[in-house]
């Protein structure tokens, strides 16, 4: 291992990878292990450290004792933010699925777990403290350095990775109550072939998460899950060990919170790291489902993006200000697309027709000093500036552009939409 010639070093790190099938779990867990762990930390090529991720992939195909898993998660972070790009790339490309895959493989709920409440919540930390530490006393942010920049979208980059795995943890883990109120079967009927078994299991999940929002929803509301459209009596009256689900309590919770922090706290002006941020948004809700966005994660978008008071906390004004410049073009972006029906339409019209606006910022009736036929100029038609640069940056976007501008037609006799048509990316009415 610490042979002056790089290909004697890398030839350890491969024999740990040939090795890893053949050898008992113990020895897989602690001797090679620990070899590529040291060789990673320590080795100063790229190319040995290159060789390391490509046999980490090996020794976890091979199935390590789930115990070491806190070792891997750290391995795993720190080769992706490697100073070699073409480490980094590795790991974030091909070590983070395989390592999703063995948590999974191996450690059932505990895999599951390990997932959502250790190796995700570590990389959204590590991107709240660059993002955390870009961000001024005034509520502005001062430009990320180029390797703040980098380290930023690498990390979100990893976590859109491991985001859609959640999934496949709540996929595995219907609880019996929401597959029978789904109307699945529970794990019987296993005769139908294979091909179509994992379409029937994803329509099963998704049936069986609508079932739980339902009953969340009702359960918040008025304390049991009783009323029209709550579960079946069956479920209903099942007994909370039937009923607990981490997984689908992780999308409609403490997975959401994490990202609508992240959201909050990434700058404007950060054209990678908001590309990023949106990645990692639609990669939430493709795997949440059209339910859990319409009717958890936008509510929660909302109030994170400064458009609805949260009742729950002292209004900071500031705080407002800026979760409407940082997380309010996310949230059009990524969330409402992906919401029920004309969630994202509705929530535009409401900006443009009655916004919400605080007395430090934005303007609803135009200044006594501005001509109100000039369509130029945002303050003619009253127009926020969170809303028009949110509008804007959302019409760079194709899902979201036809419908955005589809409903900026229908509201042409609105002095706000015309100003919105002609200060964006289209310069003339034509574009819509």
């Amino acid at each position: 291992m610490d042979h002056k010639h790089e290909e004697r070093r890398m030839l350890v790190a491969e024999t740990c990878g040939r090795l890893a099938p053949v050898l008992g779990v113990g020895l897989r867990s602690s001797l090679l292990l620990t070899m590529l762990q040291q060789q990673a930390e320590t080795d100063a090529e790229a190319a040995v450290r290159l060789c390391v991720v490509r046999n980490l992939r090996a020794l976890l195909d091979a199935d390590p004792d789930v115990s070491k898993s806190h070792a891997i998660e750290k391995l795993l972070l720190d080769l992706s933010l490697d100073v070699a790009d073409e480490v980094s790339e590795a790991a974030v490309a091909t070590l983070a699925p395989a390592t999703v895959a063995w948590l999974l493989r191996v450690g059932g709920d505990v895999g599951g777990a390990r997932l959502r409440d250790a190796l995700v919540p570590a990389v959204c930390a590590k991107v709240s403290a660059v993002l955390s530490a870009a961000s001024m006393a005034d509520g502005s942010h001062r430009p990320l350095t180029e390797d703040d920049s980098w380290r930023v979208h690498t990390l979100l980059r990893l976590l859109a990775c491991l985001v859609p795995a959640v999934r496949l943890t709540a996929r595995a883990s219907v609880p019996r109550a929401f597959a029978c109120a789904s109307g699945g079967g529970g794990g019987e009927g296993a005769e139908g072939a294979e091909g179509a078994e994992g379409a029937d299991e994803e329509a099963a999940t998704t049936s069986a998460l609508a079932s739980y929002v339902k009953k969340r929803a009702f359960e918040d509301a008025s304390g049991d899950a009783s009323g029209p459209g709550a579960l079946s009596a069956s479920a209903a009256s099942s007994s909370s060990s039937e009923t607990s689900w981490p997984a689908a309590k992780w999308l409609c919770g403490d997975g959401i919170a994490l990202l609508a922090s992240l959201a909050v706290k990434t700058p404007p002006r950060e054209e990678s790291a908001r590309r990023a941020m949106l990645g990692v948004l639609r990669a939430f809700c493709e795997a949440a489902g059209e339910d859990v966005v319409t009717d958890v994660a936008a509510p929660a978008f909302a109030v994170a993006s400064g458009l609805v008071e949260d009742t729950s906390a002292d209004v900071d004004e500031r705080a407002v200000q800026n979760a409407r410049a940082t997380a309010l073009p996310l949230f059009l972006v990524a969330v409402l697309p992906r919401a029920r029906g004309d969630a994202l339409e509705r929530r535009v019209k409401s900006l443009l027709v009655d916004p919400p606006v605080d007395p430090a910022r934005g303007f609803v009736d135009p200044p006594s000093d501005v001509d109100p036929s000039d369509v130029d100029n945002p303050a003619a038609a009253g127009v926020p500036e969170y809303v028009l640069a949110a509008l804007k940056f959302a019409t760079t976007f194709e899902r979201a552009r036809g419908r955005v501008l589809k409903l900026l037609g229908t509201l042409a006799g609105e002095k706000s939409a015309r100003c919105v048509l002609y200060t964006g990316p289209h310069t003339t009415p034509s574009a819509w």
